[in-house]
């Protein structure tokens, strides 16, 4: 079994890397998880109701916002290549307005929408001066995403100074530091 699993990750990061393609983090229970620099997602069978996708030749099967690739050995997770056309975008996806722009976000992925659906985008520069404000009421409640039903990540304090890196649907997406991000109501 080990040693198959070296031959998978090999296999799949060669593959993968070769065509350019990021690698994806989040992964169904059901999937096979193999530990590299990298983690990569292998799938044996692809979930009911998924939908292919076709660009540049290349087949990526959909489902529920989660994009795959066939391989040896079954189907990768893989990150949707920029300028795929979908005709719908996923359950829980979120309007996000950076600059002057409308864009849709679901799982770190970037739409915008087209005459016949939703292309996948760059994910799109932030503006050069960000937005500071400082936290006034006497605790603030941060989200995973930009809505009170999103799960709580932490409560921020009076005084707290915060930078603004994106709004959508009066929720501002915040930098908490150490890379992570949170969403609070304004």
């Amino acid at each position: 079994m080990k040693g198959m699993l070296r031959f998978l990750t090999r296999s799949a990061l060669a593959l993968l890397l070769g065509s350019g393609l990021a690698l994806a983090g989040v992964a169904p229970a059901s999937a096979a998880r193999v530990e590299s620099r990298h983690q990569l997602t292998v799938v044996k069978t692809l979930p009911r109701g998924y939908r292919t996708v076709h660009f540049g030749g290349t087949p990526h099967y959909v489902h529920e916002g989660r994009y795959y690739r066939r391989q040896a050995h079954g189907y990768a997770l893989v990150r949707p290549p920029v300028g795929a056309l979908v005709v719908s975008l996923p359950l829980g996806n979120a309007r996000v307005t950076i600059g002057s722009q409308f864009f849709y976000r679901f799982d770190d992925v970037y739409y915008r929408q087209v005459r016949g659906g939703y292309r996948v985008v760059a994910p799109p520069a932030f503006p050069a001066r960000p937005t500071h404000i400082v936290v006034r009421p006497r605790q603030l409640t941060v989200h995973t995403g930009p809505g009170g039903r999103y799960p709580a990540m932490t409560r921020l304090h009076r005084g707290t100074e915060l930078i603004v890196t994106a709004r959508s649907a009066g929720w501002c997406r915040v930098d908490l530091g150490h890379g992570r991000q949170g969403w609070i109501h304004e």
